[in-house]
């Protein structure tokens, strides 16, 4: 049989161990997760976006295109809940009233798309809401103004 100086051995090395992993583990937690957050939006300069003191920007959304007034009058003062999938939490995918907020800006021309960063499985979805602006010239693919935005976009694609 196991002595009771071995087994005491033992079950402090367990706890030991147990403490340790989760150490580790709030570290990380605090560190990284989660890897989302809910909040009221406050809209920041080139389409930036605050959401309970987390700065980010979307995720498909290239933020030189924003027409940061018009997402002001979209978002600002409203609950978003926004998420991200990588290490760097300053790009995110976020919804307004359970709808991809991503995708609606890019649908209704209030910015163009990029494919940095973004989802493989968002990708096509962004880049078809962008077709669907252009295609109707809404927002920045709209009047003479825009239309810089919009040919710089091209350019940058080429």
């Amino acid at each position: 049989m196991f002595s009771k100086d071995l087994l005491h051995d033992c079950g402090v090395g367990v706890l030991a161990c147990l403490l340790t992993a989760s150490a580790f583990a709030l570290l990380y937690l605090r560190a990284g997760w989660p890897h989302s957050v809910r909040g009221v939006a406050v809209v920041r300069e080139h389409g930036r976006l605050s959401v309970e003191g987390q700065d980010l920007s979307l995720v498909g959304v290239d933020p030189t295109s924003v027409d940061t007034p018009r997402l002001r009058q979209l978002v600002e003062g409203r609950e978003l809940r926004c998420s991200w999938r990588s290490a760097r939490h300053d790009r995110a995918e976020c919804s307004l009233n359970g709808a991809d907020l991503n995708e609606r800006l890019l649908s209704e021309g209030v910015a163009a798309f990029s494919g940095d960063a973004v989802n493989p499985s968002r990708y096509d979805i962004y880049l078809r809401a962008e077709f669907r602006a252009r295609t109707r010239a809404a927002g920045v693919w709209g009047g003479p103004a825009d239309r810089t935005c919009a040919a710089s976009n091209d350019a940058s694609k080429s």
